[in-house]
């Protein structure tokens, strides 16, 4: 807006600044140009206006002018943008791009990819309750003898299952055993199956033999409830039927390892109570020597007290060597059972199963993924492309607010983000 100095009066001019600043009364007037209101009344008698005051007036009116049309370009060019017009230039990179992925996700899953076939089974470790031997145990401490501590208490075949399934003698056990694979053909032994499937080579026979053990270690899971004794065994094989021709193996392998240990237990307690019973039969003999040598030197007893006192010793000592020599034979004979008896020490409750489907990779699922991966990051990128600023300056008025849109669009698609 450009004045005519010229041709405008200060009637005019007021009238003009009201309209411009929606002033209502004219001392405001004077206020805006920095006068009195006498000084305006003199304007409108002399029907003049100062250039300066002119001037004033009309470089304001041109810098509000120049603001709002910075203002209107500026809107113009936030509110350009459009998801519509965001879609149909890109919507052909949103779709191919993901679709190619998702394709060759497919062709990786289907023919690239190790499937894997996971067979279950839930055992159920069972142990003897310890309590005869316990019971004797507690008689011989009362006799103020010493037994060795775990034959007093029970041992924890439960806690101690999981450790036998991962011990490295019996995965060692189980690499040796043959098994028939739809791949690599029958009666092939675990330990070569794996060097086949794993491309194992060129390997000294010690690090060839640790890489299959890991390899090995790393198919089997076992897991055990804190309130409950049942284990539970995963074995993870890219056959099913193999999956549980192996576990089933490992059962009976394990099974097999947890009768020797208790037999070993079993032979160490035969040997233990066989030490004692030749202790106790050699404290017997003397014990009865001796009240026989005291009742032939001593006819007479009931008229001594002294005497009969010591008889009652000597019977009470032959009396306490005959309970501990009759208890340990019934405990000898009890353990020499044990040790002929090699019945299975554990319960299978469940399994092993045969798997039906593939466990991992999830086909369809890594498909559908990959596609949605691939969109919203394709989505995110020309976005972000779009609003992206080629000016130079940093802090620009125009940058500030070209920025705080796009983060207010940004949060516009989230849906927990509180707008």
């Amino acid at each position: 807006m450009i004045i005519n100095i010229d041709k405008i009066n200060a009637e005019s001019l007021i009238a003009k600044v009201m309209n411009q600043f929606g002033f209502r009364h004219q001392y405001e007037v004077a206020e805006y140009f920095g006068v009195t209101a006498q000084t305006l009344s003199g304007w409108v008698k002399t029907g003049t206006v100062p250039d300066k005051y002119l001037m004033k007036f009309q470089l304001d009116v041109q810098g509000l002018q120049r603001e709002n049309s910075y203002s209107e370009k500026s809107e113009t060019h936030l509110k350009e943008f459009s998801f519509t017009i965001f879609f149909s230039n890109h919507i052909r990179s949103l779709i191919i791009i993901p679709f190619i992925l998702s394709i060759i996700s497919l062709i990786l899953v289907f023919f690239i990819f190790r499937p894997v076939y996971t067979s279950s089974a839930k055992i159920l470790p069972i142990g003897d309750s310890g309590s005869s031997f316990s019971e004797m145990a507690g008689m011989a401490s009362q006799l103020g003898l010493s037994m060795p501590m775990n034959f007093g208490n029970e041992i924890p075949w439960d806690e101690m299952f999981p450790e036998i399934i991962k011990s490295e003698n019996l995965v060692q056990a189980i690499l040796n055993e043959n098994f028939t694979s739809n791949k690599y053909g029958k009666q092939q032994s675990l330990f070569s199956i794996l060097e086949k499937e794993y491309n194992i080579k060129n390997k000294s026979e010690i690090f060839l033999e640790k890489m299959i053990i890991h390899e090995f270690n790393k198919m089997i899971r076992v897991s055990k409830s804190r309130l409950s004794p049942i284990v539970t065994i995963e074995l993870n094989f890219f056959e099913a039927q193999v999956a549980v021709d192996i576990l089933r193996k490992i059962i009976d392998v394990a099974g097999k390892t947890q009768v020797k240990i208790k037999l070993k237990q079993i032979s160490e307690k035969r040997q233990f109570i066989e030490e004692r019973i030749s202790e106790v039969t050699r404290a017997l003999k003397n014990a009865e020597i001796n009240l026989k040598e005291f009742n032939e030197s001593n006819r007479r007893v009931e008229s001594s007290p002294s005497l009969k006192l010591e008889e009652s010793r000597l019977e009470r000592e032959v009396s306490l060597q005959t309970t501990l020599y009759m208890t340990l034979k019934s405990q000898f004979e009890n353990v020499k059972i044990e040790e002929v008896e090699e019945a299975a020490m554990i319960e299978v409750i469940d399994g092993p199963i045969v798997p039906f489907k593939v466990t991992s990779p999830k086909k369809v699922s890594s498909v559908i993924f990959t596609f949605i991966l691939a969109f919203l990051s394709l989505f995110f990128f020309f976005y972000l492309k779009d609003y992206s600023l080629s000016s130079s300056k940093k802090y620009t008025s125009e940058r500030i607010e070209a920025r705080r849109k796009l983060f207010k669009n940004i949060k516009s698609l989230i849906p927990f983000i509180q707008k």
